[in-house]
């Protein structure tokens, strides 16, 4: 798995987390500026570069244009 060297100790936990997960769907939950986003944005440019089309998903419609922002996500 090839990250970026600026995630931080727990943010980079969260990414092989969710990059080994062997479940169809993993959850990263943080608080505000805890750097969720772009720690999925690193997930998402990671199963990227092996093939795989990312979906965000968000419980709010806010939530889910910031992160499709902010993690670059297509439409």
């Amino acid at each position: 798995i090839e990250l970026p060297d600026t995630l931080d100790k727990e943010q980079r936990e969260a990414a092989i987390a969710a990059c080994t997960d062997p479940n169809a769907v993993t959850v990263i939950e943080g608080t505000a500026g805890a750097g969720k986003s772009f720690t999925m944005a690193s997930v998402a440019r990671a199963y990227e570069a092996n093939g795989y089309r990312v979906e965000g998903l968000a419980t709010g419609w806010a939530q889910a244009m910031n992160l499709k922002e902010a993690a670059n996500l297509a439409d």
